[in-house]
């Protein structure tokens, strides 16, 4: 699916390819760097990304090619896609130089369904700019809808080995059929054993397997969790009243997951996925967590466990503080277990930061997960048959 706003700003939040929105089209602000929007208060998009960008960039060099395209941009915007690509247009025919005037008509073309001109757009970016990772990735995402999975193939590998420099990005993407669910199961363990954060999309009429892209993993490390004095109050009432369960009920939490968040993230291949991962010789396996309140299930997490490190990929909860409850039980009951950390996954939010979560960039992360994830760190026996509360 092509790239939203947050693949293109690298802000550090997660980077789930999905479907083109209107806010995908802040291309641009990729050259501004991160718009702070306290700072700049009511001011327009464009205004903003003028203050913040380069007087050396070729959005410079021709004022009126440089109006034009932030026109586009606020078209966009607006939801006035037609004449968004016409501007476009107008900005191209008066200087070709600006990368970025290509890939946000790409972007119009691939929502259009024009899928040649969008590939042309997106090679002519990366023409002008060879390390945009955003080109390479939507190219990708064109040569995938025409079927041509070799050329998608490979645009997805340089994507990735843009956004993560040092890595054997031929070993972490890989397109399958239906009738190659297994090899796409194997493939999937091989991404999450590399320490990755796994997604795996099947919008189209394949299985795209890579890992998400994101530059700041939330790490919750047990003796820094914080439990508020509104959840202590809460569960000074209600605690007995809670109960934690391990391994019970996955496949109604990811029902109810589903409901509350979409399947952006839980497609119907990443769910095969996992489940295809449960009860074989792999070194990772499915976890299913649900928190009962007076023995009604009310909120549930979905995650892998390698080695000793659990990683959570979506949860859901159904009454307030529930949510917060089954994730201070959850961390209790792997501390217990002799996990080493909980992966609560890409970005660090307000909300984990307030657990006591702290950000990791990739490649630290990465270490951590190797030294609690080889071979003698025997995970098999970290799962008793016993709920906690």
């Amino acid at each position: 699916m092509l790239l939203k706003q947050t693949d293109i700003l690298n802000c550090g939040e997660a980077v789930t390819p999905l479907y083109l929105r209107q806010r995908d089209h802040l291309y641009y602000c990729r050259r501004a760097g991160q718009v702070d929007t306290t700072k700049y208060g009511n001011k327009t998009q464009e205004q903003k990304a003028r203050h913040k960008m380069s007087i050396n960039s070729p959005l410079f060099v021709n004022p009126e090619a440089s109006r034009l395209f932030f026109r586009g941009v606020d078209l966009y915007l607006k939801g006035d896609i037609d004449e968004a690509l016409e501007t476009y247009t107008r900005s191209i025919m008066l200087y070709d130089g600006i990368s970025d005037a290509f890939h946000n008509r790409g972007l119009i073309y691939a929502r259009k369904g024009m899928s040649e001109e969008a590939i042309d757009d997106f090679t002519r970016t990366i023409e002008l700019s060879p390390c945009s990772f955003n080109a390479f990735y939507n190219r990708g995402h064109e040569y995938r809808k025409q079927r041509q999975y070799d050329k998608a193939k490979r645009d997805y590998i340089e994507a990735t080995a843009l956004y993560y420099p040092g890595e054997d990005a031929e070993k972490i993407v890989g397109i399958f059929t239906d009738n190659e669910k297994a090899e796409a199961v194997e493939f999937a363990v091989t991404i999450i054993k590399n320490g990755f954060y796994l997604c795996v999309q099947d919008d189209l009429q394949d299985i795209l397997i890579s890992p998400m892209y994101f530059r700041e993993r939330a790490i919750l490390f047990f003796d820094r969790l914080h439990t508020g004095k509104t959840i202590l109050r809460h569960l000074k009432n209600y605690g007995e009243r809670y109960e934690l369960r391990v391994d019970t009920d996955f496949d109604s939490i990811v029902d109810n997951c589903a409901k509350q968040h979409g399947t952006a993230l839980l497609t119907s291949s990443f769910v095969e996925c996992v489940r295809g991962m449960q009860g074989k010789s792999y070194e990772t396996r499915p976890v299913s967590f649900s928190l009962y309140l007076d023995k009604k299930l009310v909120a549930g997490d979905i995650g892998i466990q390698t080695g000793r490190i659990y990683t959570s990929y979506t949860g859901y909860h159904d009454l307030p503080s529930s949510g917060t409850v089954q994730l201070i039980l959850m961390s209790r009951w792997l501390e217990q277990n002799a996990f080493a950390f909980l992966d609560l996954g890409p970005g660090l939010s307000d909300y984990k930061k307030r657990l006591g979560a702290v950000g990791m960039e990739h490649t630290v992360f990465k270490q951590l997960f190797h030294r609690w994830t080889g071979p003698r760190k025997d995970s098999r026996r970290l799962y008793p048959a016993q709920g906690f509360s």
